[in-house]
């Protein structure tokens, strides 16, 4: 591709596709009985900003990673629990 929003069509189609793959195969477990578990990494780049990270472990030890989402300013408790649902809710966790 030649042209930045191109690249940037391609790369959200691709996105689109992993989201709904996954999107399906959450579904597919728990309507199987799964239970999940869920782990949350708060990290800290070299130009400080901030982020939080979202895994996921399935009951056979499988670990999936829902992504990273900003955190501007102030980040409460409250913030990240709802926060955290937004992104589950995405994958329909």
């Amino acid at each position: 591709p030649k042209s930045a929003n191109t690249i940037r069509e391609l790369v959200l189609k691709y996105a689109d596709k992993v989201l709904l793959s996954m999107t399906n195969t959450f579904m597919t477990k728990k309507t199987a009985g799964a239970r999940f578990s869920c782990t949350l990494d708060e990290w800290t780049s070299g130009k400080c900003r901030r982020f939080l990270n979202i895994n996921i472990v399935t009951f056979d030890h499988q670990i999936y990673n829902l992504g990273v989402i900003r955190i501007v300013g102030s980040f409460s408790s409250n913030d990240c629990l709802e926060a955290v649902k937004k992104r589950l809710n995405d994958f329909k966790l």
